[in-house]
């Protein structure tokens, strides 16, 4: 239970996105913390019943006083852990670090401001991009967090790296510690973020599934009433397999590759939170779901669960495919709102940029007692279940 005499008030930025959700939820689920507090400009769809949890809306892109100023008007003034998950998202390396440097650098210091007799350990998300992988193959597998920073121009700018530098340079000065996690391929759902690329998966899997079963149950319909050649090569057209773009020998399709349920997101960013240790405080960690897993396994185990044959294509253009298919898609009882949170050139790019994969070591947070793993392929299938339930994907049959 939380102690009266050192209450444990956490304070969440990005909490209707993925990650934060999943912290929001983890921490809800433990009595130590006395307060939570979320802070986004919308309130979030997925709040967890807990009288211990205040959301507050704030626009995080205000300046520095501003924020400083809301904190202390509304008494937020003893948060004790700072997990930092606000993100706005681009495709352009440069606007992403002119939306997000400030977003960070104005909050963390606003709530040390704020909090500056209470504040105890501030935890910032990065990801993977700060090994630059997004622009070229790793040095050295597996991705290990000592790995030096990129210089190469076409992964810069990087706003990982300065908000690193921000907080490195705001913790010199005060005596609080932080920890910087790197996740992965993001692997969850909640109904107003797209950040995951589970969220675009589930868009694309399901419209092939769709076209799968439109096409069992009218060829079944066919062969009872006759036959009607042209409209069974119509149908036929759409019976195709879900094809990943890049030879399956050469490409990124056998090589390992790491996702990041955000329940394990949760689980693990807390234990950080809450752990004393001198080998903990102050340090980055990767956080991966750690199973041997390849764009393959994930291709193949997806596609049976949507009843869709996979198949590896050197040069598919998948982009050119989904703008093609999207028209479809409130056709097949597809939520409006989905078309509107995937992120395609993630869920593209992290299939079509490269030969290389995303093997990334755990062993430094197993080093100091990190022992939760998770089953990849199975948490998805969970995930598209959320997903269903949410009405953000249709449901055949």
């Amino acid at each position: 239970m939380a102690s009266k005499e050192n209450p444990k008030v956490a304070l969440i930025t990005g909490a209707n996105g993925i990650s934060g959700a999943a912290v929001l939820k983890q921490l809800s689920s433990n009595p130590i913390w006395s307060e939570i507090h979320a802070l986004s400009r919308s309130p979030p769809t997925t709040t967890p019943s807990d009288p211990r949890i205040h959301f507050h809306t704030l626009d995080l892109s205000a300046p520095l006083s501003t924020l400083t100023s809301f904190l202390q008007s509304h008494n937020l003034t003893h948060i004790t852990h700072f997990f930092h998950y606000a993100y706005i998202h681009s495709p352009s390396l440069i606007q992403q670090a002119a939306d997000n440097i400030p977003l960070f650098h104005n909050t963390v210091y606003a709530i040390d401001t704020a909090s500056s007799s209470t504040l105890e350990r501030v935890i910032l998300q990065t990801g993977g991009k700060d090994y630059g992988i997004h622009a070229q193959a790793p040095p050295s597998v597996p991705l290990v967090e000592s790995q030096p920073r990129t210089t190469n121009p076409n992964a810069l700018p990087m706003f990982y790296y300065t908000q690193e530098d921000d907080l490195w340079a705001l913790k010199e000065k005060r005596g609080w510690s932080w920890n910087v996690t790197l996740p992965f391929w993001i692997n969850g759902y909640v109904p107003k973020s797209g950040m995951s690329w589970t969220t675009s998966a589930g868009m694309y899997f399901s419209l092939w599934g769709r076209f799968s079963f439109c096409f069992l149950s009218c060829d079944l319909l066919l062969s009872c009433v006759g036959s009607s050649v042209m409209f069974y090569q119509s149908l036929a057209l759409h019976i195709k397999p879900a094809i990943f773009p890049g030879d399956p020998d050469k490409s990124s399709y056998r090589r390992p590759q790491h996702f990041s349920t955000a329940s394990v997101i949760g689980s693990f960013t807390e234990w950080l939170a809450l752990n004393p240790s001198p080998e903990v405080q102050n340090q980055r960690f990767n956080i991966v779901d750690d199973t041997v897993t390849t764009f393959e396994d994930i291709w193949v185990g997806v596609g049976k669960y949507f009843g869709v044959e996979p198949k590896a294509v050197a040069g598919h253009d998948l982009r050119g495919e989904i703008e093609g298919i999207l028209g479809e898609w409130e056709g097949i009882g597809g939520s409006k709102d989905a078309l509107k949170l995937c992120t395609w050139d993630i869920f593209v790019g992290s299939m079509a940029e490269g030969d290389w994969g995303s093997d990334v070591s755990m062993e430094k947070a197993r080093g100091v007692g990190w022992e939760e793993r998770a089953d990849t392929v199975g948490e998805m299938g969970r995930v598209f279940e959320e997903m269903r339930g949410g009405g953000l994907i249709p449901v055949f049959g």
